[in-house]
């Protein structure tokens, strides 16, 4: 259906933004050489990064709502969501942790959702 076509566009969208963070990242690769990570490029490139993964986060919350109302796409797996929003988290955290940021609001070792 449309909703289906929707997340396809909004999903195309998230790898086409880590693809291209992706290879921001490796462009800065060869500055964190000299030692530090303070400078004001990296430090930009970390709140995009952040920014992007709670956006993510959002989109994945916004698919497990799906499976709560059964409009899931059959493509994907409640289990597949869940995991991938342990990782996000786990990941959001080590950012911040590394960065000073703010950490977000997550346990990536909380229980497993009850209903898959």
């Amino acid at each position: 259906g449309f909703y289906q076509a929707e997340l396809r566009q909004r999903a195309d969208a998230f790898a086409d933004e880590f693809i291209n963070l992706l290879l921001s990242c490796m462009q800065l690769e060869g500055i964190s050489r000299i030692g530090t990570a303070d400078f004001p490029i990296a430090r930009e490139q970390s709140v995009n990064v952040m920014r992007a993964l709670k956006e993510f986060d959002s989109f994945l919350s916004g698919l497990l709502t799906l499976s709560e109302q059964n409009r899931l796409p059959g493509t994907l797996s409640v289990l597949y969501l869940d995991r991938s929003k342990r990782m996000l988290c786990y990941y959001m955290r080590q950012l911040a942790a590394q960065t000073g940021m703010e950490a977000p609001d997550c346990n990536p070792a909380s229980p497993r959702l009850s209903n898959i």
